[in-house]
């Protein structure tokens, strides 16, 4: 061996330790579905527990063919950009593909708990950075929880699913409508206030056309928010495989001062109570949940509390004793009525006050409440009927499309082995009839959506099982705390790619085995055929006409 070429083995060996000692791999348990979830550590050389450090989430981009032990990782190049800057960073797995909502934001959220918990972090200068895919699940994940960042970076990131996916609005029905607006970053935009952005995006994308940075920014624009925003002509989609746009983001982030009192005036918009909390205001229920529900609050120099809702049928507050005057007592002034009630400072106000209730199956609440998917997102269990085969080959089919999807194997069980903990651990997950299932059996009579010889019955709606199938969530008849999920007929989604199976399924629906969409180039709205869908009321009735 040369001299030389003994000096580059040498200098080979120092960046692999170094890029070792700076890397760390960290997992944890997700409730949902027990699986050991990964994510990576990158520290700053100077790190020391005795100091204070901003966080950087990093959300990656698409690759099919990701997993555990191929992860998206940025290189070197990149995620030196950060730790030479002072930042640590954390790169989320993302469950593969997910977009980074639903399960793939809890992982996000995951993430950011466990950095603040394990590392000395500055829980005021925490921000989000994403990439294409990962562009989209920043913004999502921000305008769903604005009050967790402190800024936000995009690259190449779509922003307008409507355009994305060539669809008319006004064509959908309002259920759809709501599945796509509760996390589409246009109809967000509002959350944005005081939240900043710097998106970045290539004029010649081929993937994702530049027009989804150029309206998204236009909006916050026209919102007041403040947004930078920097395109480049002559660059194409991968603009995130070179360094320089970290850079900018690096330095822009370091800019940013935080901002650690409470704000005066809290307003955002939301589809779901899931993301019905920012701040001290709290959505509690909705009059309509097949649309969104938008509230601000503001305090007034004369303790009173301003509240304009839209779509709000309940909501608490509890603004921070530092905004009001040395007064005990404030008022409520609401769409502009005074409310002739005092509330004490300093104590949570809940509008209207609704008493408990023990009756099931009780009303909507942030853990129990559609659409489906969102019963995935806290501990679930598939269990299938074990007199028709057809209910665990259904049952297995999803385990393994979950698998694909998620990264994770929720625990599978036939009806006869549940037991009394199962029903209280879980969301259950119940594939059959009344007649092939006896959980379902059980549950049955207390169901909105009734089992018919020959079909489902909504109502005064019937419809045959003959090439048709059956999904929809409820309250669980067996614990206060759970849901339940149905699917009976024909199994759901044979269209849709792995990582969109139930991302357009409300709280309830009844199907065909046609295509809509058949033609798109869009495999992701290539759903079955709605014969009736949509969601129940706050007390989990059918919505009039049925």
């Amino acid at each position: 061996m040369s001299r030389f070429t003994a000096k580059l083995t040498l200098l080979a060996l120092v960046f692999i330790a170094f890029a070792a000692k700076a890397q760390t791999q960290r997992s944890y348990v997700s409730a949902a579905d027990g699986s050991t979830q990964p994510y990576w550590v990158y520290l700053p050389p100077d790190y020391s527990a005795t100091k204070k450090y901003p966080l950087v989430i990093f959300l990656h981009g698409y690759d099919p063919a990701l997993s555990k032990t191929n992860p998206w990782l940025p290189d070197e190049s990149i995620w030196s950009v950060f730790t030479s800057n002072g930042f640590v960073l954390a790169v989320p797995y993302g469950r593969r593909n997910s977009d980074f909502v639903d399960i793939g934001e809890d992982d996000v959220l995951r993430v950011r708990r466990e950095m603040l918990r394990e590392y000395s972090i500055d829980e005021n200068r925490v921000f989000l950075l994403g990439v294409s895919m990962g562009a989209y699940g920043a913004y999502a994940d921000a305008l769903h929880h604005p009050d967790l960042w402190n800024g936000v970076a995009a690259l190449s990131g779509r922003a307008d699913f409507y355009q994305w996916f060539d669809l008319n609005r006004d064509d959908l029905p309002d259920w759809k409508k709501v599945l796509f607006d509760a996390n589409d970053p246009r109809h967000l935009a509002q959350n944005a206030a005081e939240l900043p952005f710097f998106i970045q995006h290539g004029a010649l994308d081929h993937i994702v056309p530049v027009q989804q940075s150029r309206l998204f920014v236009a909006d916050l624009h026209a919102l007041g928010n403040e947004v930078r925003y920097q395109e480049y002509p002559d660059t194409i989609h991968y603009l995130y495989f070179e360094n320089q746009p970290y850079l900018k983001v690096a330095n822009w982030f370091k800019s940013i001062q935080p901002i650690s009192a409470p704000p005066r005036e809290v307003q955002f918009i939301t589809g779901t109570l899931r993301d019905g909390k920012r701040n001290w205001v709290n959505i509690t229920a909705m009059n309509r949940y097949d649309r969104l529900a938008s509230i601000e609050a503001r305090v007034t120099k004369d303790n009173t509390v301003e509240v304009t809702a839209c779509n709000v049928a309940g909501f608490e507050i509890d603004p921070p004793k530092v905004l009001f005057s040395r007064s005990q007592n404030f008022q409520i002034k609401l769409n502009g009525v005074l409310l002739p009630q005092k509330h004490a400072i300093g104590k949570k106000v809940v509008y209207p006050k609704t008493p408990p209730t023990q009756s099931f199956p009780g009303y909507k609440t942030a853990q129990r409440s559609g659409p489906i998917k969102a019963c995935f997102r806290d501990p679930f269990m598939v269990v299938y009927g074990t007199k028709n085969p057809e209910d665990e080959k259904h049952a297995r089919r999803f385990i393994s499309e979950w698998q694909q999807y998620a990264d994770g194997m929720p625990p599978l069980k036939a009806d006869k082995e549940i037991n009394a903990q199962d029903r209280k651990k879980y969301n259950l997950v119940l594939f059959g009839t009344p007649q092939s299932n006896s959980l379902l059996a059980k549950a049955a009579g207390q169901l909105p959506i009734k089992f018919t010889d020959n079909g489902y019955q909504l109502g005064q709606k019937y419809f045959s099982a003959k090439n048709t199938g059956v999904i929809f969530c409820y309250p669980s008849p067996f614990s206060n705390q759970r849901m339940i999920v149905v699917q009976a007929g024909l199994y759901w989604g044979a269209a849709l790619p792995i990582n969109h199976k139930w991302d357009l399924l409300p709280e309830y629906i009844v199907y065909n085995d046609s295509v809509e969409n058949e033609n798109s180039w869009h495999d992701e709205i290539k759903t079955n055929h709605a014969l009736e869908a949509g969601f129940f009321d706050h007390h989990w009735k059918l919505i009039p006409p049925f």
